[in-house]
């Protein structure tokens, strides 16, 4: 399990990986985001997107690991730091995903997917308002229109 967590609701991503019967293991990665703008060889204050905080002005997010059982790590050589630019409102850096598989062999599930991508599963009421076509066929699996009623 890889779930992306944010600093203020860290105890809840907690929560849910002991509610699921997963047992964290590390953070996977760290996404350090970067301003659209910014250069990609030499980093300075301003090139590194500021995000809101209650304490202190957040930039990285992280990305927790947790397993069942004694799942095997495919290569050794996946770094834990990410930096690349922010993008879209929640959306993930296309280097975490292909991190993802260098880690560990599928199937690959994404909740809450706005993007579907090939050889992954995806589920969200918002799923496909990333791709760049809509309707690429077998790729989009399972896509959500709207959240069951309560």
């Amino acid at each position: 399990l890889l779930m992306w967590a944010t600093d203020p609701l860290l105890h809840r991503a907690f929560e849910v990986i002991e509610a699921w019967g997963f047992t964290y293991k590390t953070v996977g990665f760290y996404w350090v985001k970067l301003n659209k703008t910014a250069g990609t060889l030499v980093f300075d204050r301003k090139s590194f997107f500021t995000g809101m905080g209650f304490w202190t002005r957040a930039n990285p997010e992280l990305c927790l690991l947790a397993t069942r059982g004694k799942p095997k790590r495919r290569s050794a050589a996946v770094p834990k730091l990410i930096v690349s630019p922010r993008r879209e409102h929640s959306r993930k850096p296309d280097e975490a995903y292909a991190a993802i598989e260098r880690l560990a062999d599928g199937p690959y599930l994404e909740l809450f997917a706005r993007q579907t991508r090939p050889g992954w599963d995806a589920w969200g009421n918002q799923l496909g308002i990333l791709d760049e076509s809509v309707g690429e066929g077998p790729k989009r699996r399972w896509a959500a229109t709207a959240y069951p009623d309560e």
